[in-house]
């Protein structure tokens, strides 16, 4: 099974993640198929690799590093994180969603808060996202499970059989159980 740690770039793209690549004489990989502009690829070593991915939930830019060795995917991430420009998790936290703005504002910060989670399950990020869950708008209730999906956390499923059960919105509410299923079936990645 793959492991994988993420980055959320709050500013830059694809430029920064190739002179990071670049910079470690990592291999690119072809991208097949995928467009360029929204997808890339770099080995690191025999089993690991660094990727650049648009998020098209929400338009986030996304590095992350992965392979099935969980301890050396920690520790390119320690070792690269401060390569390209993401958010922190403290950024990620800054603003509570009960705060007032959009709702598209919100969902964004929501998934942006899922993509860039901690691999290991925090107290402040499940408030957060409890408080999200909510929210008096069903696009932000909405985008806990995606949310979720990312973060995939145990401890998450009791959040989102709520939200499958108990949601006044039958999109979230299917959501919500779609998102529960796969958790159970495949745990983080």
């Amino acid at each position: 099974m793959e492991r994988s740690r993420s980055l959320v770039l709050r500013s830059g793209g694809l430029e920064d993640a190739r002179r990071l690549a670049e910079r470690n004489d990592w291999q690119r990989v072809d991208s097949g198929e995928r467009d360029a502009a929204e997808w890339a690829l770099w080995r690191i070593g025999d089993r690991a690799y660094f990727c650049y991915a648009l998020a098209q939930a929400c338009g986030e830019r996304v590095c992350y590093f992965y392979g099935p060795d969980q301890h050396e995917v920690e520790a390119l991430f320690d070792r690269y994180a401060d390569g390209v420009d993401a958010w922190t998790l403290d950024e990620l936290l800054v603003r509570s969603p009960d705060e007032s703005a959009s709702p598209a504002t919100r969902l964004r910060e929501v998934l942006r808060l899922g993509l860039g989670a901690p691999r290991e399950c925090s107290l402040p990020f499940l408030r957060y996202l409890w408080i999200a869950s909510r929210h008096d708008n069903e696009i932000v209730r909405g985008a806990v499970p995606q949310a979720a999906f990312y973060m995939r956390w145990p401890a998450l499923r009791r959040l989102l059989r709520d939200l499958s059960r108990l949601d006044r919105s039958p999109r979230v509410r299917e959501l919500a159980r779609l998102v529960l299923e796969e958790i159970n079936r495949r745990p983080r990645f």
